[in-house]
């Protein structure tokens, strides 16, 4: 494989996996190239699987939630949840983004408790949901129509 073409696709996968931990923050180029040169350092190889399910996300970014809830049960040691964790390590050490993975000293308790559960409450209904997802795509199950 073309080292040019491996650093896009890893340019793309650092973008995408970024917008998934932040939703609406703008990536920075700099980001994006810690990604490329940790994977310089670190080779992650994905298997075909792991490869499709990680395509299909970068084309559906909504599926990234589930993705990654389903592995942390179906394959916890997968390589695709390397790539996610690598990601989030990166962004948590990055000035501009280290206050995000801190809680919020303002917030009342009562909110706070509230936000727990049903933050809880909806983790738990992806991480049901991811397993089903990703349990049924690496068995190639068919649904027929």
């Amino acid at each position: 494989m073309d080292i040019s073409n491996s650093e896009d696709l890893l340019l793309e996968e650092a973008y995408s996996i970024g917008k998934y931990f932040f939703k609406d923050y703008k990536m920075t180029t700099a980001i994006a190239n810690q990604y490329v040169s940790l994977h310089r350092y670190r080779q992650i190889f994905l298997s075909k699987k792991e490869q499709s399910l990680l395509n299909l996300c970068i084309k559906y970014p909504f599926l990234f939630s589930y993705v990654d809830s389903g592995l942390k049960y179906a394959k916890p040691k997968s390589a695709l949840s390397q790539k996610l964790f690598c990601m989030a390590a990166i962004l948590e050490t990055t000035p501009e983004n280290f206050d995000k993975f801190l809680l919020d000293k303002q917030m009342p308790f009562i909110i706070a408790v509230l936000n727990f559960i049903l933050d809880g409450f909806w983790a738990v209904c992806k991480v049901i949901a991811g397993y089903i997802f990703v349990k049924t795509y690496f068995l190639d199950i068919k649904i027929k129509k």
